[in-house]
């Protein structure tokens, strides 16, 4: 009988220790440059409007960033199952200030939709990823094919060194990036030209505001609560949660070199920027 509980005791403390591993790679690198490219786009955008005027960089730059932005969380939202109740895509006239909104109500029963507040205040992240990613490919002719695939192995959880190995190829994968889009065999200079301005429109609008941020803690709390169970189900199986999860990290990791491409690039607006002469600010 002890020996019974303490093969149970081991198991959720295996559980709990793979369920950590496994928020930790998934959504840690996700949401660590999340945060990063929010203050580099606060800076950028705080020197476009200085350097560009208002009028210049909203409608010049911020209005495609906003667009994309904006139809990330309605795209997410509809995707689980939330109703869009009001939503203004691009709103540069707006007494609140905001360029933008996607206003939507859900079931409070439904664990699943309670799920999806979190990925609906991240969707830009998506949103965002996805319009670089067929920029890169219609210009360049850009495919995940030529990348690395990610390695993750550990004794059926995720281990420190999976997580570095994976941090390791992302890198890598946005060296193979950065080749095929200014070395490749489809490179020109207006399409170079193109993609940055892409890279600087879109790339500033991967920001997760207040009530994103707020939106999405409640649903985090329900997804870790899915996830623990998920484990507390599967763990003992081995390579199938060894195998679920080395594909969803394989999906996250497409996203986590675009952001760093946009916050690289932003940095180097950021420099640019602080060089030039400032407008008055538009009282």
């Amino acid at each position: 009988m002890l020996q019974i509980l303490l093969d149970i005791f081991n198991y959720f403390v295996r559980v709990g220790t793979a369920t950590f591993l496994q928020l930790v790679f998934l959504l840690g690198p996700l949401l660590l440059l999340a945060f990063i490219m929010h203050l580099v786009a606060q800076k950028t955008e705080k020197l476009g409007y200085a350097v560009l005027g208002h009028n210049l960089y909203i409608y010049g730059f911020a209005w495609l960033g906003t667009i994309v932005h904006e139809l990330g969380h309605a795209v997410t939202a509809i995707a689980f199952g939330h109703k869009i109740v009001d939503m203004e895509l691009f709103t540069p006239n707006s007494p609140n200030g905001t360029l933008g909104h996607v206003n939507h109500s859900f079931n409070k029963k439904s664990i699943y939709q309670r799920i999806g507040n979190f990925f609906i205040g991240i969707g830009p992240i998506f949103s965002g990823s996805l319009v670089l990613y067929l920029a890169s490919w219609l210009l360049f002719g850009f495919s995940f094919s030529l990348l690395n695939e990610p390695e993750i192995s550990s004794d059926h959880t995720l281990s420190f060194h999976s997580f570095w190995t994976s941090t390791i190829n992302v890198f890598s994968n946005v060296s193979i990036y950065v080749k095929t889009i200014f070395t490749g065999e489809e490179t020109q200079i207006w399409k170079i030209i193109l993609f940055i301005y892409l890279l600087f429109s879109v790339g500033t609008s991967v920001t997760l505001s207040k009530a994103d941020v707020k939106s999405s803690l409640n649903g985090f709390i329900y997804f870790v609560f899915v996830l623990l169970l998920f484990n507390i189900l599967t763990l003992w199986i081995g390579d199938f949660t060894e195998n679920v999860f080395k594909k969803v990290g394989g999906f996250f990791s497409g996203f986590y070199f675009f952001l760093i491409l946009s916050i690289l690039i932003n940095i180097v607006f950021i420099i640019l920027l602080s060089f030039l002469p400032k407008q008055k600010a538009k009282k």
